[in-house]
Order: C-alpha cells, then structure tokens, then sequence
C-alpha cells in the first residue's frame, strides 16, 4: 500500500481515530473487568463503526477491542492499525509499548497503515529512546512498504506552565526531529495561522490536524485555519464522541438508547461536516 492510495482526488485525508476503547469505556463510566461492561462497549463501537466509517476515510482500528468490526463492513478506502498500547490514561513520560503480540508485520499482513501515538517533548529524559522507537518502527514499515501516521503529542512537563511560544518552538523542533520517519503526521493545532504555514514549510509530508480535547465548535474553527495554511486533512476521535459520557440512565450506567440516537444524528452529522470542510479545499476542475 502506497500512500497515493490513501489520498482523495484532492490529496486531502479524513482520518476516523475508533482506536481508543479503554478511553471511551472509563468516559461512560464502564468497568471492562466486567464481561457485560465489554458488551456494552462492543455495541457503543458497532455503532460508531456503522454510521461513521466511510468509504472515503481512513479508520484506524485496534487489534483488541475494534479490528472485529473489519467482518461486518468491508467498503473501506484504508485501513490504519494502531501499534502502542491502548489504555484508559497515558504516561507523557513513558516509552510507548506496543500490544502484545502485534506489530508492524500484522499490519502489513491486513495491507493497512501503521499509527504510532507518541506523547513527546524535545528536552525530556526519554528523547532520545522514543525516537530509536520511533526509527525502528519506520525503518520496518519501509522494509514492509507499508506507511506510517505518527500521532507525535507535544507535552507540556508538570513543573512548567504551559507558553504558547514554547509550545509552538518545541513542537516545530520535534517535527524536525521526526518528519524523516514517518509518511504523514497528525499534530495538534498551534493556535495561529502563522504557526501552521511555518508548520508546513517545514514538511515534505501530510500533515492532519489532531482534534483531540477540543470541542465541536472549536475544532471545526480549528481545521478551518489549519486547511488554509497548508493542514492536509484531521484525525476525528475524541472530538466526536466525548459527548457520549452524558447520556446516563439513573443508575449512572450508560443509557445505550440515547447514546444511539446521538450517534446516528448528531455524531454523523460532525462526520460528514467535517469531511465537507476538508474536501472544500480541493481545487476547481478547469
């Protein structure tokens, strides 16, 4: 698979993140040590696999909770596999860990894309053995000729206050560091225009916008600017379904007749607004 491959006619990507079910499940309230909790889980994803996946996204699904789905529904344009470790919270510090049992031969194996979620920070202790990782998984996915999204989270240390300048200098340093490594990245929005044109004079690659802990209406400001200075497309994850830990029955457990009905209004609704404003920025025919 190629990477060609994966662009609409307008080399534009939307890209739809249901790879993150632990974090999901803990937002609805469910314990997964529970068999029943699972099942619940499994109908919120059936769900959101249903009536969001498109033929003109990319999904990414994981190998534990969602790559089932891929026997119910077979009209996706690509498929994403996702490589680290799925767990409800993440450790800004740590190495990720890939699943048990899976890597980047499995994905090659499902002809799909191999995503990497990478929280970083140029300064920070483990620099240096996040980027081996991240190096020795792109040197395998070019043996395998398959591409690799790298999701790269820029984070702020627990001992610094977040500064919009610093944030913006250390991200643009670590898309210098990794933009050799990976077919496309999804970064986080870097608050202004100029930022994201500086952003894309730095790349020879695709870069989305990841959306993840913004709202609706804000994330769709967002990718408005980032298209128009030179964003190729969005991650939509978190976005679109963090609304769902508000559907509660009395007993607090989650009310899966609202959570439906949501998802197949007002969640499909984002989807296919969002995929609108992506595919605007494709030229005119001549």
């Amino acid at each position: 698979m190629h990477l060609p491959a994966l662009q609409t006619a307008n080399k534009f990507f939307t890209v739809l993140e249901l790879d993150y079910s632990p974090k999901l499940a803990d937002w609805l309230g469910l314990d997964l040590t529970a068999s029943a909790n699972l099942a619940v889980l499994e109908q919120v994803n059936q769900q959101l696999w249903q009536e969001l996946a498109q033929a003109d996204t990319i999904t990414v699904l994981d190998p534990v909770y969602t790559f089932k789905l891929l026997k119910t529904q077979s009209s996706l344009s690509a498929l994403a596999l996702r490589l680290s470790q799925l767990t409800p919270a993440v450790d800004p510090l740590a190495v990720p860990r890939l699943i048990p049992n899976w890597g980047v031969e499995e994905v090659a194996n499902n002809q799909a894309l191999a995503k990497l979620e990478l929280y970083y920070h140029p300064a920070e202790e483990q620099a240096l053995a996040k980027k081996q990782l991240v190096a020795e998984l792109a040197d395998y996915c070019q043996y395998l000729q398959i591409p690799l999204l790298l999701k790269l989270v820029i984070y702020t240390p627990a001992e610094e206050e977040f500064e919009l300048t610093k944030f913006q200098a250390n991200q643009l340093e670590a898309v210098q560091e990794f933009r050799q490594l990976a077919q496309f990245l999804a970064l986080q929005y870097p608050q202004e225009a100029l930022a994201c044109a500086t952003l894309t004079a730095e790349l020879d690659i695709p870069w989305l916008l990841n959306t993840d802990g913004i709202d609706y209406q804000g994330g769709k400001e967002m990718l408005r600017v980032a298209l128009d200075n030179g964003a190729q497309g969005m991650m939509m994850g978190e976005l679109l379904w963090q609304d769902l830990a508000e559907f509660k029955q009395k007993d607090q457990s989650p009310d899966l007749t609202a959570i439906q009905d949501f998802i197949k209004t007002t969640v499909r609704d984002r989807v296919l607004e969002l995929t609108r404003i992506v595919k605007e920025q494709q030229p005119e025919s001549t």
